[in-house]
């Protein structure tokens, strides 16, 4: 319970209202609050209304913070329209204004366009699968736009991400009408960080503030039995539970996961926490649990018609593996490959290889020196090479680091 109520106060702290109004603000926020703890979500609906209303009477130019915080109580607005009170048609029409809003900007936006996704996912549930694909398109877009305009780590993760879950619910559509696939292999070892997961659920999340007061008031394999069937909960129940689980596994986890498994049993999210629970058995010996799970997987994939990734990669097995990874893909000009073998700055890495060009790139992988180990662990490796410089022999240090059995270049 600890590490929840540290995430929602982080995410209090992530779209609170700016200070000059916050006072103003905090008498409907602790209303918003009450009504939607005691599911009176027409009220929480109506008082919503009021606060946008309140920001945007106080958004002036430039006011990245106020704007932010309108967008995310609009998405909320939208969300509680859609699923609470059944009403998707005013929903859409929210998503409809933002995102008329957001193309008619001046400025782009630092976080994806939710609007989007949201609005193919309503399509989907009205049975109008050609728009819901539209839109989910429409959101690969947006995000392969996001990851050019911002070059940090977590943008990249982030929108990386959400491009694989994309992709896979438009297979989900084309898998009913014969449509070819585009997410035709997905490696599940490479999944995302439980911490990082869990910020991502947050985020994909628009209630998230209020359900996990209602999450810290059930058991969880309750709540996730009554929370609505959604991306927005599928995401967040995701969270709770590999928050739940915190690297182990007790019978209250078990009984979650099966809940999740049985309400989402081949979404996106369920591929990872099959495999994160495999992962768990088969290191602690629990050689059936972790069968049943890995059959569920394999099941999935031939019905889908796609690669599931269970085991590491050889090709990165050691830090010295990855290093003769990384200097052949370099020597053949394979740039995804070279970037698959960093763990950060990958769009950096990625625009210096493009300048250079697949001779240059050669050339400088020609001149790679073997590595030598000076410090290894069961998670890091502290390697050096050496280059003659000049007539003097320089020695550099090349960081790697343990994701899920396989070894990445953090820095050099």
């Amino acid at each position: 319970m600890k590490i929840v109520l540290s995430v929602s106060l982080l995410f209090v702290l992530l779209f609170s209202p700016p200070m000059a109004f916050r006072c103003r603000a905090e008498n409907i926020d602790k209303e918003i609050e009450r009504s939607y703890i005691n599911s009176d979500y027409a009220e929480s609906a109506k008082l919503l209304e009021q606060k946008i209303s309140l920001l945007e009477g106080k958004l002036t130019t430039g006011r990245r913070s106020t704007s932010q915080n309108i967008y995310m109580n609009q998405l909320l607005l939208a969300y509680i329209y859609a699923w609470k009170l059944q009403k998707p048609e005013k929903s859409l029409k929210i998503y409809s204004e933002l995102i008329q809003s957001n193309k008619s900007g001046k400025e782009k936006r630092k976080i994806p366009a939710l609007e989007l996704l949201y609005s193919a996912e309503l399509y989907a549930a009205k049975n109008n699968l050609q728009e819901a694909e539209k839109y989910y398109q429409m959101f690969i877009k947006d995000l392969s736009g996001l990851k050019e305009r911002e070059h940090d780590d977590l943008s990249t993760i982030f929108a990386d991400e959400l491009i694989k879950f994309t992709k896979y619910q438009i297979d989900g559509i084309r898998f009913k009408s014969g449509g070819e696939h585009l997410l035709k292999k997905l490696k599940l070892s490479s999944a995302m960080a439980p911490n990082m997961a869990l910020f991502l659920s947050m985020a994909l999340a628009p209630a998230a503030r209020y359900e996990t007061i209602v999450a810290m008031k059930a058991d969880l394999p309750t709540y996730i039995q009554k929370s609505t069937a959604n991306i927005s909960s599928m995401v967040f129940d995701y969270g709770l539970l590999l928050q739940a689980a915190g690297g182990s596994v007790d019978e209250s986890c078990e009984k979650a996961m099966k809940a999740y498994l049985s309400k989402y049993p081949e979404g996106y999210f369920s591929l990872s926490l099959r495999y994160l629970f495999f992962k768990f058995y088969r290191e602690s010996g629990r050689k059936k649990k972790a069968g049943m799970l890995l059959a569920e997987l394999n099941n999935i994939a031939r019905k889908r018609g796609m690669e599931l990734i269970v085991n590491p990669d050889r090709r990165f097995s050691s830090p010295e593996k990855t290093w003769e990874t990384y200097k052949k893909a370099l020597m053949e000009g394979d740039i995804d490959l070279a970037l698959e073998c960093h763990i950060r700055n990958r769009n950096k890495y990625k625009e210096i290889f493009k300048l250079m060009g697949k001779d240059k790139l050669k050339k400088m992988a020609e001149k790679m020196n073997p590595i030598g180990k000076i410090t290894m662990n069961d998670m890091r490796a502290k390697y050096r090479i050496r280059r003659n410089q000049k007539g003097n022999e320089i020695s550099y240090y090349i960081y790697f680091s343990n994701v899920n059995g396989e070894w990445k270049i953090v820095q050099y």
